[in-house]
């Protein structure tokens, strides 16, 4: 039996990363956008750090799951 996603969202590492990564950026950038507009000055808050690192761990947790799980039902 075979996942969803047949082993090609997360096939290697480098597509793992990349994928937290912009999992990250997507959640860090609405805050910072929003700060923007809020202080007048483009800058890293420690909100929008935590939301971007929280977006990160969230991808990678999400994605040791599915490889998991995944792997049990073979």
């Amino acid at each position: 039996m075979t996942t969803p996603f047949d082993d090609r969202a997360f096939s290697s590492w480098s597509q793992l990363i990349a994928g937290a990564i912009l999992f990250g950026v997507m959640f860090e950038a609405p805050i910072i956008l929003f700060d923007f507009v809020a202080e007048g000055r483009l800058f890293l808050s420690r909100a929008a750090l935590l939301m971007g690192v929280g977006g990160f761990l969230g991808y990678l947790c999400t994605a040791a799951a599915i490889k998991r799980f995944g792997a049990a039902s073979d």
